[in-house]
């Protein structure tokens, strides 16, 4: 249950979409009184679109589904000044901009107001959210350049000093790998097999960062579009082109004559000061980016690249048993740990005829690290590890009118998964060092094919703002974990030379092949929302809303363990519910209300109070699924004083 209320002073800009933000206002004559048929244009001054709406009865207009960016506003009524007024829209944001004409024997061009934000030009915000712009994105010092960090310049976040760039973000007490969101351009990036991203955003960032337009933080999403990401949600917004051609490149290079020593490298310099040496390092970031026109007001592209290069180095301390210090002392040292991180982003955009907008959204990763070893584990007992993410997105958004709005979306989600040995073979463990991998290989792959539609809708001139989505998913996860397949062996004392114990991975079903340790899935998720944002007085706004997601078939339903009709474990009531038959059910009661409010306290658009209540469901992770198969079907044997460390033996 997420639960808020609070003071919050004046600021940050409104209510949440994914990929538009609905623009609404009044318009006023002398005394306040309403003014109806008041054309109100909506230029977008990047790619030159346009919308319009009239004022109603009631003086009151709203224009839907407009995305993210610089607006030309122009307003024009017979009898009076017209007015124009620079603007800029921003992600997750829903904005009130209120004129005041003057009368006029005829309509005169009135003042424009550059980049300037009015009171009128404000808030109604519901959740506890906020906002980082390009600005930000581009000027604030980000080391690694791992745009996920700069989730940590919101308040009610928190991060940690990383160690080689690797780390998340966190908001509460949940942990912070799983119980968190990203939706890029309202593509969800969740993995099925550990709830974290997919790619694994702490091992490098997963897009280059001068392609993020903005992006938003909700720390509490009351907002029914949002789903699986109860400790917080970033809802991202990629750069498009425009009809203005914009390019920039970049370069940055740091040597080891450039880094400083970490303690423990102090402390070896200060014990052994003649045989001491800095260790190599070197590390690389570069890129480009470039967007513009394609053909004028018609077509546009933006095309963004970066990457990483780091060749690091990772200590291998082994213990020094008194009865012999040296013993392990061939094995010590700093082994180099190169990573490449390249990430890449290409959109086209085309404004169609018949109030109907394409996106095409192609995003990519590339991730190689040698890793997973130093300390007391030998270089050999590290891994190569090598992910690939591509997104692949095509987005119609269709505006017949002002007051309606709908997004149709077919997205596209791979995910590789790759961490093999450095060396394969077997993994020989004594107190004081570790040689070889025995929980490796690794290999996950998951493919998300989704469809998403999603509409909005004004009722009674604006004051219902009706938003209503469907998503239905076809997933397939394919998990391999082999372990112990080379054998594991582990020594009493440093200087044994029998094991006094060893293990081998062998399949329960198949002991020919490695097939037993891989876990397929074939399944479906899907959710559905609905939402009413009833402004109820001038200053007060509510929003209720439901949402509900199932995930059909994700965790191996229909498989049976061998141990289900052991007649022992059958006799056991309290085991009758973990037993897996191939009837597992999937969870299908996950209805989750939504409530939020916003009341502008003194009328004047500068001091709020917000509050909110509702309920979010996460995915049960597939790697419980896959486990469970796994234990069942590849099977590690133990065997006390083997007498060898031959795995054939075994």
């Amino acid at each position: 249950m997420l639960l808020a209320a609070g003071w919050l002073v004046a600021g940050a800009p409104g209510l949440l979409a994914q990929n538009t933000v609905n623009l609404q206002g009044r318009v006023t004559g002398a005394g306040g009184a309403p003014l109806a048929a008041a054309q109100i244009t909506v230029s977008n001054r990047e790619t030159g679109q346009q919308r319009g709406a009239v004022t109603s009865a009631q003086g009151t207009y709203t224009i839907v589904g407009l995305p993210p960016g610089a607006y030309h506003v122009s307003l024009r009524l017979l009898g009076y000044g017209s007015q124009e007024r620079d603007i800029e829209l921003l992600v997750g944001q829903h904005a009130t901009l209120d004129f005041e004409l003057q009368q006029a024997a005829v309509a005169v061009q009135g003042v424009e107001v550059v980049h300037q934000r009015e009171p009128s030009f404000e808030v109604q915000r519901n959740d506890v959210s906020a906002l980082v712009v390009t600005n930000e994105i581009l000027n604030l010092p980000l080391n690694t350049r791992n745009t996920i960090n700069l989730a940590a310049i919101v308040p009610g976040l928190k991060t940690f000093a990383p160690t080689a760039g690797r780390s998340l973000p966190a908001a509460g007490s949940l942990p912070d790998l799983r119980f968190w969101n990203f939706y890029l351009d309202g593509a969800e990036w969740k993995s099925f097999f550990n709830g974290n991203l997919v790619g694994i955003p702490q091992t490098g960032s997963p897009l280059p960062q001068e392609a993020m337009r903005e992006f938003r933080v909700h720390l509490n999403p009351y907002d029914a579009q949002y789903t699986r990401g109860a400790s917080f949600v970033i809802s991202a917004v990629t750069q498009r082109g425009t009809n203005e051609l914009h390019g920039s490149l970049f370069a940055y290079g740091q040597s080891n004559a450039l880094k400083a020593l970490d303690l423990l490298q102090r402390e070896r310099r200060t014990a052994n000061p003649t045989t001491f040496s800095i260790p190599d390092y070197t590390r690389a970031q570069f890129g480009f980016n470039l967007r513009g026109p394609i053909r004028r007001d018609k077509l546009f592209f933006a095309v963004s690249y970066e990457g990483q290069s780091i060749d690091d180095g990772i200590a291998v301390l082994p213990g020094r048993p008194a009865y012999n210090p040296v013993i392990w002392d061939a094995f010590a040292g700093t082994f180099k740990a190169p990573t490449q991180n390249h990430t890449g982003v290409v959109r086209l955009t085309a404004p169609l005829g018949g109030a109907h907008g394409l996106d095409l959204v192609w995003a990519g990763r590339y991730y190689n690290s040698e890793t997973n070893f130093g300390g007391t584990g030998a270089h050999n007992s590290g891994i190569k590890a090598k992910y690939w993410v591509h997104s692949v997105q095509l987005r119609d958004t269709y505006t017949p009118r002002s007051s309606f709005a709908n997004e149709l979306s077919l997205n596209l989600l791979l995910w590789s998964h790759n961490e093999s040995p450095l060396e394969p073979g077997v993994t020989l463990q004594y107190p004081g060092i570790t040689f070889g991998t025995a929980g490796f290989p690794l290999v996950l792959k998951e493919t998300h094919v989704r469809l998403i539609d999603r509409a909005t809708y004004t009722l009674g001139e604006g004051r219902h703002i009706v938003t209503a989505g469907i998503e239905l998913a076809r997933v397939r996860t394919n998990s391999w974990l082999p372990s112990n397949v080379n054998g594991f062996f582990t020594f009493p004392t440093d200087s044994s030379t029998r094991p006094n114990l060893g293990r081998i991975g062998v399949g329960f079903f198949d002991p020919t092949s490695t097939e037993d340790a891989r876990a397929i899935t074939n399944g479906w998720s899907t959710g559905a929302y609905v939402q009413d944002q009833w402004q109820a007085r001038h200053n007060l706004q509510l929003t209720v809303g439901l949402r509900y997601d199932a995930e059909i078939n994700t965790l191996d339903n229909g498989y049976t363990v061998p141990w289900a009709s052991d007649p022992t474990l059958q006799a056991i009531p309290q085991l009758a519910d973990f037993l897996n038959t191939g009837h597992r059910k999937n969870d299908l009661n996950n209805l989750g209300p939504r409530v939020a409010f916003s009341w502008d306290v003194f009328p004047n658009h500068r001091t709020f109070l917000r509050g909110g209540a509702g309920i979010m469901y996460d995915r049960i992770t597939t790697f419980m699924a896959f486990f469970e198969k796994q234990s069942a079907g590849w099977r590690s044997y133990d065997f006390a004083n083997p007498g060898t460390t031959d795995p054939d033996s075994l």
